[in-house]
């Protein structure tokens, strides 16, 4: 009996072969994604912890606003529940990166001979350092640098708390407190840091710590990201509380020693410099004085000799006039004398005409004696100087008969007396000239004399007219020398001032700033220590932020597609189950008892549970962990995975599947052992034919072809049947689409925040916005907001820590950020009454518009608020209002310290240069820097996404073909019938493969539509508490889903297209009866 037991069960397992399969493969799915997706987050937390724990990892990171000491240390190592504490140095500096860019560089030191040294390093490469200026470089892939070993590392200048400012590159190594790819922040150059490197303690000559890192006791048994081990940090927190009072004032006292010590220096070295300062102006001022004095006897000469020089051109212009004069003189006498000379020379001319006309007269006498011709001669002779007209008359005579002595007798006694007169007019003439002539003489005399002296007046005055323009000259170069010298004391003057009053200034400025001092030294507060844990490092805050996404996404996810699978496969025992009750009848009769027979489907259906079970834990807890493990090890530089059994997880996957698949056999096979055997050996009635409702719309049915028909009436008469394949395939449709909604929800956060929301791009904390405005507006910034940033807590169902932005008015604001309703798309009206709160924050709060909250400031102190409405909002919370607002609610006025703008730089490293070099500006970040973090932190989530969808397209593909599988073989005396009455392959595959169509397609709409809900409550459970997922599915992913689902559909159908053309229409035939 028992041999034969075993024999129906393993036949049974092979006779129905596939559908085992069907159930096992749906079991491993369904197991191995719960038990896989569940103990990824778990896998990921141990070996981090475990990776944390073998390097040493901080548990706590102290800061203080005035620096630590090894006595902090020490007091800290003498309490209770600390294991280790080590002081460090860390500073971020400017080096030369290696393309000649000036990067920034983050130096921190290390004992590298500690083998147990908190935050321990893994050396890749190379060596630890071992002197000063030695060091060794990270690797993380979020450093925009790589080094190499031998690399000589140049920092951009020298600091006084650094020994050189050249270091070795001697290893590469990993470090705990530097795994993400993120870049984090630096308050110098463009922002955020480009390397890290370790250097010894001896290449630091800072006093102080910046940091001490401690290792509690305890804590590396508790793993890090379970609250356990954060109720052990709190613990030692609260221990260091105890002693943060006497060693804030012991340090307190240390720096008002060093500050007295610096002060005493500082007054000593400002008497020292004032008395300097003092001597040196009374030498300067003798030195000018004198100077003064000697510019004054200079100016005095000069004076005088411009005044001697203005006599002697005076005295020159007047004896060049008088020399002039005495050339015109000169001119005259010489023109008069010329004139004279000529006057003569006509006298001598007229006195030789004279004596011709004497002598004429006296030949012309003598020949008046002679013959009557000589007289006729003589008479044309006399002619010219005939007055009486005798001559003529003679003349006359003359021509009518020969004159005679008596005819010329009277012109004899008139040529007498003219002759007489002629000769003493002669001799008077001569007498005058004579006189003219020494007159003549006298003047040349004269004028040669009056020439000598004007030419030897001349040349004395050429002479003098050179001395003068000498003396002209030597007087010009003088007053030149003068004026140069006189300008040159005033510039020395105008220095000696400047430089006095620079010097006073100084000293004004010193004496300033030792009063400052002496009043800071008075005032001098003790320093403020923070207590810090893990969740301040930005590895372990970005690596636990994915995790929580990943466990996030495990508690809901898995839980829907375990329960779609749990469903298909207690339909398959039910329906498997249901086609045996002939087998069941006919155990029963020949004997079996009815726990031996259900103990068979048991069996069967335990088998396939506990198989698949198996098969899917292997697969779920090694394949799942590694494959998103892998995806985020492009985000950090991550350990080996260690892989670990969750007996809890595992035994409750495979436990809950195993019992579903159980129980859903015993209740088929109570309700079947119900019946008595000869009733179970007989086929179940089939159902009674009736009327579908499309039977009821003639229109359509009378246009349906008669196999159209038949499919109709398939599909609507067997109604479990309908529902279980629309329920499957919905689930299937349902879980794709939530995959690929959950990619669109947290894929469209980053640019609707960046993009659409924050309009601005950069964001400068500063106390005095105006240098920065301005250096930003030449570099092409076109949109300025000045807010006043404050953290407030927001009590409520959930405390929030909240941004509190205030802007100067509503018009600041909406400059900068885009205020708009998510669900309406609306913008919101913002004015001086408004107090706007982002979404998510209100979420969590538990409120809506015009509820009331309490903000809790940095002082305890506590504010009523009433929101007036409630924005989008993705990352971070905010509350909006303006400062009319806030000055009434909180009673003062708002410190404006933040700066946002919209610069849209190419180069915006360049540009934070220029912003973190004005003092005024305390830091700034672009929000680039944030949305390539979000970007790549997505683009990792999406692989996870990735895995979700596939193993929903495989659930689907399963789901199916089990339902297929399990249709054609409930149908296989119909398929036969069919193909007896001479159905071809094609026509009765179209028969069947068009209800799967059908139902598919129907399944797959019901799917779109329970996909929104599971979409949006798995967005809901899967996000964290600063940030919001996005809401909207997009059409694509309806598309893709829907197209999916059919995929498989068609493909499923491709499948059973074979097992239909191998139906025996003989067998199937045959009656059982």
């Amino acid at each position: 009996m028992k041999k034969n037991y075993r024999k129906i069960v393993l036949g049974q397992i092979r006779h129905s072969f596939s559908r085992f399969l069907a159930i096992l493969a749906i079991t491993a799915l369904g197991v191995g994604f719960l038990a896989g997706l569940q103990s990824t987050g778990p896998d990921m937390y141990d070996s981090m912890d475990r990776y944390y724990d073998a390097h040493h990892f901080f548990d706590i990171d102290i800061k203080s606003t005035m620096g630590l000491t090894e006595a902090d240390a020490e007091s800290l190592r003498a309490l209770d529940g600390i294991q280790k504490a080590a002081g460090v140095y860390t500073a971020d500096v400017l080096f030369q990166n290696g393309g000649g860019e000036t990067g920034v560089l983050r130096i921190s030191t290390a004992d590298f001979t500690d083998n147990e040294l908190i935050n321990g390093m893994t050396l890749l490469e190379g060596r630890f350092p071992q002197n000063s200026g030695e060091c060794v470089a990270l690797a993380s892939i979020g450093f925009g640098n790589s080094f190499q070993v031998g690399d000589e590392i140049l920092l951009a200048q020298e600091s006084e708390d650094l020994a050189g400012i050249r270091f070795t590159v001697t290893g590469i190594a990993d470090s705990p407190a530097y795994m993400s790819i993120e870049q984090e922040p630096s308050t110098v150059g463009k922002g955020y840091i480009d390397a890290v490197i370790y250097v010894t303690a001896d290449a630091v000559t800072a006093e102080y710590y910046t940091d001490i890192y401690l290792l509690a006791e305890n804590a590396q048994a508790l793993n890090t990201f379970y609250d356990a081990y954060d109720a052990c940090i709190a613990e030692v927190k609260n221990k260091i509380d105890t002693i943060k009072m006497d060693c804030t004032q012991r340090r307190l006292a240390e720096i008002r020693r060093d500050y007295e010590v610096d002060l005493a220096d500082g007054r000593k070295e400002y008497e020292q410099a004032k008395a300097e300062a003092e001597q040196k102006f009374a030498e300067t001022e003798a030195e000018l004085n004198k100077a003064e004095a000697e510019l004054n006897e200079a100016e005095a000469t000069l004076m005088r000799t411009r005044e001697q020089l203005e006599t002697a051109k005076e005295q020159l212009d007047a004896g060049k006039q008088e020399l002039a004069d005495a050339r015109v003189q000169y001119d005259a006498g010489l023109t008069a004398y010329e004139t004279g000379v000529q006057e003569l020379q006509s006298g001598e001319l007229l006195l030789q005409e004279k004596e011709q006309q004497l002598l004429g007269l006296k030949t012309a006498a003598e020949m008046l004696s002679g013959s009557s011709e000589q007289k006729l001669q003589a008479l044309r002779i006399l002619e010219p100087f005939d007055e009486t007209g005798v001559v003529t008359s003679l003349i006359a005579l003359a021509q009518v008969r020969p004159l005679t002595e008596e005819d010329v007798l009277p012109l004899m006694a008139i040529l007498s007396q003219k002759i007489s007169e002629a000769e003493e007019a002669l001799v008077q003439g001569k007498r005058e000239l004579a006189e003219v002539k020494e007159e003549l003489a006298a003047a040349k005399t004269e004028l040669d004399g009056a020439l000598a002296q004007i030419e030897e007046n001349e040349a004395l005055l050429q002479v003098s007219q050179q001395e003068y323009e000498a003396g002209k000259k030597q007087a010009d170069q003088g007053f030149l020398e003068y004026e140069e010298g006189k300008a040159e004391f005033i510039r020395g003057k105008e220095e000696y001032a400047a430089s006095k009053a620079d010097a006073e200034k100084e000293l004004a400025d010193a004496e300033e700033e030792l009063k400052q001092a002496e009043k800071e030294l008075n005032e001098l507060n003790a320093p403020s220590w923070y207590v810090l844990d893990r969740n301040t490092n930005p590895s372990y805050v970005s690596f636990s932020s994915n995790a929580e996404k990943i466990v996030a996404i495990a508690r809901v996810f898995p839980i829907f597609f375990f329960l779609v699978a749990a469903l298909v496969a207690l339909t398959t025992m039910t329906r498997m189950v249901d086609e045996e009750r002939v087998l069941i009848g006919t155990l029963k009769a020949i004997g079996y008892s009815n726990r031996r027979i259900v103990f068979k489907y048991v069996a069967y259906s335990f088998a396939a549970g506990v198989l698949g079970s198996g098969v899917g834990l292997a697969g779920g807890l090694t394949v799942l962990p590694v494959v998103i493990w892998n995806a985020y090890s492009m985000l950090y530089r991550f350990p080996q995975l260690i892989l670990s059994f969750n007996p809890g997880i595992s035994l409750f996957s495979a436990a809950a599947l195993i019992l579903c698949v159980t129980l859903a056999t015993l209740w088929a096979c109570a309700e079947s052992l119900k019946e008595v055997p000869a009733r179970l050996m007989l086929p179940r009635a089939p159902k009674a034919g009736k009327r579908v409702f499309l039977e009821r719309i003639k229109p359509i049915w009378n246009h349906m072809k008669f196999t159209h028909k038949v499919t109709a009436r398939n599909i609507l008469r067997y109604k479990k049947r309908f529902f279980m394949t629309v329920i499957g395939v919905a689930g299937c449709t349902a879980l794709l689409l939530t995959g690929f909604g959950l990619k669109d929800a947290i894929g469209d956060i980053v640019n609707v925040q960046y993009g659409e929301i924050q309009k601005y791009d950069l964001t400068v904390n500063t106390a005095e916005p105006e240098p920065a405005i301005e250096y930003l507006k030449e570099v092409g910034a076109d949109a300025f907001a000045v807010i006043s940033s404050r953290e407030m807590t927001a009590q409520g169902e959930k405390p929030q820590e909240i941004k509190v932005w205030t802007a100067p008015g509503s018009e600041d604001l909406l400059e900068v950020i885009n205020l708009r309703s998510r669900r309406s798309g609306q913008k919101i009206a913002f004015d001086d009454q408004s107090v706007v709160l982002t979404e998510k924050a209100a979420k969590n709060l538990g409120i809506s518009v015009g509820d009331e909250i309490t903000l809790e400031d940095e002082d305890g102190r506590e504010y009523r608020v009433t929101i007036t409405a409630i924005c989008e909002g993705y990352i971070d919370h905010y509350l909006y209002l303006t400062q009319t607002k806030y000055e009434q609610l909180f009673e003062e006025t708002p410190e404006y310290n933040t700066l946002l703008a919209s610069v849209h730089a190419q180069n915006e490293d360049d540009v934070m240069r220029g912003l973190l070099a004005l003092d005024a500006v305390d830091s700034a970040s672009f929000s680039s820097v944030v949305v390539n973090s979000f970007a790549n932190m997505i683009d990792k989530i999406n692989y996870v996404v990735y895995v979700l969808i596939i193993a929903a397209g495989m659930l689907a593909f399963i789901v199916l073909y089990n339902l297929t599988n399990i249709n054609i073989g409930e149908r296989q005396k119909e398929i036969a019938t069919i193909k007896v009455l001479g159905f071809y392959d094609g026509e009765v595959s179209a028969y069947i493969c068009r209800e799967t169509i059908i139902l598919s397609l129907i399944g797959t709409a019901a799917g779109l539509l329970l996909g929104i809900l599971l979409c949006r409550y798995v967005v809901v459970t899967a996000e964290m508490e600063d940030i919001m997922f996005g809401r909207n599915i997009k059409v694509w992913s309806y598309v893709l889903s829907a197209v999916i689902t059919m995929i498989f559909s068609t493909l499923v159908n491709l499948i059973m297209y074979k097992k239909l053309q191998k139906i025996d229409m003989v067998e199937s035939l045959k009656s059982v009866d």
